[in-house]
């Protein structure tokens, strides 16, 4: 919760309720930031001037403190959680108006031949610092001031793409400079560059969260726009990867509003200030995306579908056509014909689609390496299946 709490709740989505879940919980302070993998581990700054750095485990409901940052964590930190290969990386700011770019890896500043991270001890390195922007004729230094987030946009199968940034600057800043969002290139680039800036000026409260998938290119990032205005934003990298708002949020936007990705196609977000508010939204419909026109006449029963990559292991994109409007449900069986996920169940016009699986089951956990059975149901009786394989 922060402000020198210790309780750490979790939520289910699917019984719409919040539990405690460890008693034994480390004290967190302004300034905390928590960030998540796949495989059932959070990683978290403990703040308030600390540079603690902890590992919450899942399954056994255990925290374990990792080694410290090189300085403390004070309003302004933040985490995100980025895996390439077998390796995952943690990329932290400090807050507090400092520039400095940690990452908390396997590596250290310099690569093999191959591009492989060297070792496997992990620890914290720094990276590049927040760059230096030059407007105007003047040059201004970028930092993590209250409200500023990052948020990674990861390859499912290739690794790390970018590392984003919305630094939030001082308020003597141009508005120009303030609006802008940084990304950063990792190692062995180790860069930072300028993305679309955008359309207003965050402020304390300020959240990013993000989903990604390649080869389907629904790249997307999701924003709060902090300083009490009643704005939600959205970044998906197709098209003019332009900045757009969407319906404005049911309450403003204030210091301590978060927002995440759930792997149910939904972004889940506090709105901060002081509130209890917890909410979600599906502004863009992520789990059934209409791919374009349709090109031919073709039944249920002859159409090809299709799946990229399979097998997989992380997330793979379903493609399929539609050839008449109709209610349309599709599931994912395993070897046993029990349904262990629901991708979508509702009316769809005719056109093809594509949607996602990420692997997860209907009760939130990675389901085993196994032949799975997609199967896609018309509400007229029609059907078409696809074998999938997660290994």
């Amino acid at each position: 919760m922060g402000g020198g709490s210790n309780v750490f709740l979790k939520y289910n989505s699917d019984m719409n309720i919040w539990e405690i879940i460890n008693t034994n919980t480390p004290t967190f302070f302004e300034g905390a930031a928590l960030t998540a993998d796949t495989l059932g581990v959070l990683y978290a700054l403990r703040g308030g001037g600390t540079p603690e750095f902890w590992l919450y485990d899942v399954v056994s409901n255990t925290w374990q403190q990792l080694p410290d940052l090189p300085e403390p964590v004070n309003s302004g930190g933040s985490l995100t959680f980025a895996r390439r290969g077998n390796y995952f990386f943690v990329y932290a700011l400090m807050g507090n108006k400092s520039p400095h770019f940690y990452c908390y890896g396997p590596y250290g500043p310099r690569f093999d031949g191959g591009g492989t991270p060297k070792g496997t001890t992990y620890n914290w390195y720094r990276l590049k610092d927040l760059p230096v922007f030059e407007y105007g004729n003047k040059l201004y230094q970028l930092s993590a001031w209250p409200g500023a987030s990052l948020a990674a946009l990861c390859d499912a199968e290739h690794g790390v793409d970018s590392i984003f940034c919305i630094p939030v600057s001082d308020d003597s800043f141009p508005d120009y400079v303030k609006r802008t969002v940084l990304a950063y290139r990792p190692l062995p680039e180790n860069t930072w560059f300028t993305s679309r800036r955008l359309e207003h000026t965050p402020g304390h409260g300020t959240a990013m969260a993000s989903i990604a998938f390649r080869p389907s290119l629904l790249y997307q990032l999701a924003c709060l726009i902090g300083d009490s205005l009643h704005r939600f934003a959205a970044h998906r990298y197709i098209g003019n990867h332009l900045w757009e708002d969407f319906e404005p949020t049911p309450e403003y936007i204030k210091p301590g509003a978060s927002i995440a990705y759930g792997n149910d196609y939904y972004y889940y977000a506090f709105w901060g200030g002081g509130k209890r508010t917890f909410a979600r939204a599906i502004y863009y419909d992520t789990d059934l995306q209409n791919s374009g026109p349709l090109s031919c006449e073709q039944t249920l029963e002859n159409r090809l579908i299709t799946a990229f990559p399979n097998p997989f292991s992380h997330n793979t994109a379903i493609h399929f056509l539609v050839p008449y409007p109709a209610y349309y449900q599709a599931c994912i069986y395993n070897s046993t014909g029990e349904i262990v996920h629901t991708l979508f169940s509702r009316h769809l016009e005719p056109g093809p689609y594509v949607c996602l699986w990420n692997r997860i089951s209907k009760f939130g956990t990675e389901v085993p390496a196994g032949i799975y059975l997609l199967r896609i149901k018309s509400s007229d009786g029609s059907q078409f299946s696809l074998k999938l394989t997660v290994r």
